[in-house]
């Protein structure tokens, strides 16, 4: 019998096992098992789908565009394979192989590193003041322009789009209308895409006005003040492309 110093019974040590951000977004919509706080190795990946509309990030998002075309391939291999697994099922290798291409933009999302982390609360927060606006109806509508006259008086909507493309619409989006002076940021980006800051604003100033929006005033330097009002705008736009036909020229912009 040995009475001496103890052996003590080593522990054996186990490799670390690194979970991937993939692995943690997929643990969070694993599926319970036995009503207990335990992961399933699987997941309905439309409740996937649907946290990722109610943070903002919709289906036609380009940043997920690969991911989607993955879940679709996916489902579409199973049916045609008469997979008796319910086709909105993923295993975890599969998830985590499908959403890889675009983990950057969904890495974002639950980490809560977007713009506006609680966007369902932010968009009941614009739902209520578009409700709000919807039952103003005073004053009348502009008809100096035959496009104006085409459209219902009753058309109202919304659609936002943060900085981290986040969007959200309500109402008739989907309905066209006159872009008009909206058009103004959109030709002043074109512009500065093509020639730069240096040549754009050796022409267009950068600074406010203080006057009308249609006032065609100039600065000290001879420039209209800035390009979103008329006098900027209409130089902006005649900065684009000046060696095409005017037709050409407007559909590329329109584009």
């Amino acid at each position: 019998q040995n009475v001496g110093r103890p052996n003590f019974i080593k522990p054996i040590s186990r490799p670390m096992i690194k979970r991937t951000m993939q692995d943690k977004i997929f643990d969070i919509f694993a599926k319970k098992t036995n009503d207990q706080d335990v992961s399933n190795d699987e997941l309905d990946i439309s409740n996937f789908m649907s946290s990722l509309t109610e943070h903002g990030i919709l289906k036609d998002d380009p940043r997920t565009k690969e991911m989607y075309q993955n879940i679709y391939s996916y489902q579409r291999e199973q049916l045609y394979n008469n997979n008796s697994s319910n086709p909105l099922e993923f295993n975890r290798n599969t998830f985590k192989r499908i959403i890889d291409p675009n983990i950057d933009i969904i890495k974002k999302v639950f980490s809560k590193n977007l713009v506006i982390p609680d966007f369902k609360e932010f968009c009941g927060d614009l739902k209520n003041l578009f409700d709000e606006c919807y039952k103003i109806n005073e004053g009348s509508f502009s008809n100096y322009l035959p496009q104006f006259q085409r459209f219902k008086e009753s058309n109202w909507a919304m659609s936002i789009c943060t900085v981290d493309g986040q969007r959200f619409n309500l109402g008739d989006y989907n309905t066209p209308f006159t872009f008009q002076s909206i058009a103004n940021p959109f030709t002043y980006a074109l512009a500065l895409n093509n020639y730069g800051v240096d040549f754009v604003h050796k022409y267009i100033g950068k600074e406010p006005s203080g006057e009308e929006n249609c006032s065609m005033t100039l600065d000290k330097d001879k420039r209209p003040h800035n390009p979103i009002i008329n006098t900027g705008a209409i130089l902006t736009t005649a900065l684009l492309k000046p060696e095409q036909q005017i037709g050409d020229r407007f559909d590329m912009i329109h584009n």
